[in-house]
């Protein structure tokens, strides 16, 4: 199953735990700064093995040193430049993905639901909900077949705090009464 936390239990066989986040280990500027590093420690690493080499080598090739470090710093320079602009366009892509993820989760937990994983689809769509962060109209319905998910999964308390916190925190007409009648049949 994707995503669902079910777990044993005694009484009613399999138990949904709730959701289980990822714990954000690395914040974005220090995986930035790791690659800046990396980057500008293989630069020096390979510019101070050429100019080894040259000392190494005497004669003429000693008069070459001072061009050939000055260039391969610059060189490392470069790199590093260009590997910060190419890890800010990575983020832009990640944050525009994080910014639509509820709406992949919502699409994720439909074609769960078809698939009969009622389980995992309730996952999916509160994941969904959670990530839109404030109770928009995308959040409450991703409550709502979050809810009626459950039900077909058989957590039935579970579903019915869902529909509980929908008639808490929505004005809309029509969710109201989809939630009302969904705690009217449990």
């Amino acid at each position: 199953m994707i995503g669902a936390d079910l777990e044993p239990n005694k009484k009613q066989g399999l138990s949904w735990s709730g959701l289980s986040m990822a714990r954000r280990t690395m914040r974005r500027t220090s995986l930035r700064l790791r690659y800046l590093l990396t980057v500008l420690l293989v630069g020096v690493g390979l510019t101070m093995g050429v100019a080894v080499t040259l000392t190494v080598a005497g004669g003429d090739a000693d008069s070459f040193l001072p061009t050939v470090v000055a260039s391969g710093l610059v060189l490392t320079l470069v790199a590093a430049a260009i590997a910060w602009r190419m890890m800010a366009r990575i983020d832009a892509a990640m944050r525009a993905l994080i910014e639509s993820s509820d709406r992949i989760g919502s699409g994720l937990g439909r074609v769960l639901e078809l698939q009969g994983e009622q389980a995992s689809a309730a996952d999916a769509y509160l994941r969904s909900a959670l990530l839109a962060g404030s109770p928009d109209a995308s959040a409450l319905q991703a409550r709502l077949l979050a809810g009626t998910n459950l039900v077909r999964a058989g957590f039935r308390d579970d579903a019915r705090s869902q529909f509980e916190w929908i008639l808490k925190n929505t004005k809309d007409p029509a969710l109201l009464d989809a939630a009302r009648r969904a705690l009217a049949r449990l």
